[in-house]
């Protein structure tokens, strides 16, 4: 994580330098601190790098899976993009991170799922992570008990979990449905918009899983396990 204080003069090149290249977002410090902003890397580039990045995520429910997915199909076949196949269950994210303990990690989303009940959020819109690597996605709107589920989520779930990705943490959390990434470029980018950007994306579907995607650097996601709440 980068740190700028907001009357630090010493650290604007390097922070100026740093938003133009698309590395940095800002997010605000858990601490509520006025001073300082933090800005912790975008989506769109720490989704992928140089490490191994997997999952705990909320897979979606019919119809919008298939929806989704519909989606995937068009843009590969019309616009040539594909590399959102590397995760291919239509999902949004509680978390990321480098390294977990797989009996632990269980362990706690059963316990957190035994207290969790079936909730209904809306998706609003089609949305861009820009950067070096742009992501395209559908925004997931935020309530009360998405945001109170994801910071349980996120508090209980760093016993199990390495290299847990800041910009999913409490205060910078951007819930979301990926359509494309990794081989976004300026003529897809376009091609994808023309497609999409008239279109009615709300849709109202329930939030009743955490489900973990273990996804070693360079292959295709694997879904480990899926923990549905009491009804």
């Amino acid at each position: 994580m980068v740190e700028f204080g907001l009357g630090d003069r010493y650290n604007r090149a390097e922070y100026s330098m740093a938003f133009r290249s698309g590395r940095i977002r800002p997010c605000l410090k858990e601490s509520g601190t006025v001073r300082a902003i933090a800005f912790e890397p975008g989506p769109a580039l720490s989704r992928r790098g140089d490490s191994t990045l997997h999952g705990l995520v909320c897979l979606l429910p019919s119809p919008l899976y298939g929806e989704v997915e519909g989606v995937w199909y068009e843009l590969e076949e019309h616009c040539g993009l594909n590399g959102i196949r590397v995760t291919p269950y239509p999902h949004f994210s509680w978390c990321i991170a480098q390294g977990y303990e797989e009996a632990e990690l269980k362990r706690i989303v059963e316990e957190i799922a035994r207290s969790a009940e079936p909730f209904e959020v809306w998706t609003a819109g089609i949305g861009i992570f820009t950067g070096v690597k742009p992501v395209i996605y559908i925004p997931v709107v935020k309530t009360r008990q998405l945001v109170g589920l994801h910071e349980t989520i996120w508090k209980a779930t760093g016993e199990a979990l390495t290299g847990m990705a800041g910009h999913y943490g409490p205060g910078c959390y951007m819930p979301h449905i990926s359509l494309a990434y990794e081989d976004v470029d300026e003529a897809r980018l376009k091609c994808a918009m023309q497609r999409l950007a008239f279109r009615d994306f709300s849709r109202k579907f329930e939030v009743n899983n955490i489900s973990f995607i273990y996804e070693p650097e360079g292959q295709t996601g694997e879904l480990k396990f899926s923990v549905y709440f009491n009804r």
